[in-house]
């Protein structure tokens, strides 16, 4: 409008009228770059927005999984104990009938071996002897297990024949050292009776 007005009016010259317009152009153009700058910072702004909301979500998905899998793990570990528990518990349970089933078994032979005159016999040896029914009367014979190079019934023999060992190599060194000692008497005197000659 001020181009127009400087037009009509015959106060100014053409130059003039050229410089105003070049300076609306100018003014214009500012005012558009303005707006195109406004504009791509807006642009950019929504951009940075948008990562942000993207960044966000991806960060409390992970979260989320992540609590996922805590939880599961727990759930896990506390299956594990309660089985382990369960398991232990099982297996006691299972000796402990065993331990019992071996007493009634052990009382049962001891009743049986009182009735046909046997001796009351310690659990070690009664872990050691078996008794089988080998006889056609039904009588139980008494068997004998070798554990290592002797048997278990020689097992006193043997450990008399060691006694035996054993005091004979005390006597054995009992009379070398007394006869030492009498050959050391024997000869203090030839020793002294030597010194006087």
């Amino acid at each position: 409008m001020s181009v127009i007005f400087i037009c009509y009016s015959n106060k100014y010259h053409i130059t003039d009228v050229y410089i105003v317009l070049k300076i609306n152009i100018l003014i214009s153009i500012i005012y558009l770059d303005e707006i195109i700058q406004r504009w791509f910072e807006q642009k950019r702004r929504t951009n940075q927005w948008k990562i942000i909301q993207r960044w966000k979500s991806n960060f409390q998905r992970q979260q989320k999984q992540q609590q996922q899998i805590q939880q599961s793990t727990r759930k896990f570990q506390k299956y594990l104990v309660q089985k382990t528990i369960q398991l232990k518990f099982q297996f006691r349970l299972q000796q402990a009938k065993k331990s019992k089933q071996r007493r009634k078994t052990l009382k049962e032979e001891e009743e049986i071996n009182k009735g046909q005159g046997f001796k009351q016999q310690n659990t070690q040896r009664r872990r050691r002897f078996g008794f089988k029914q080998n006889n056609q009367n039904g009588e139980k014979q008494q068997r004998f297990i070798k554990t290592g190079r002797k048997n278990r019934i020689n097992s006193d023999v043997y450990k008399i024949a060691k006694d035996i060992q054993r005091k004979s190599k005390m006597e054995q060194a009992l009379d070398n050292y007394w006869k030492k000692g009498d050959q050391t008497k024997n000869d203090k005197p030839t020793q002294e009776a030597n010194n006087e000659k």
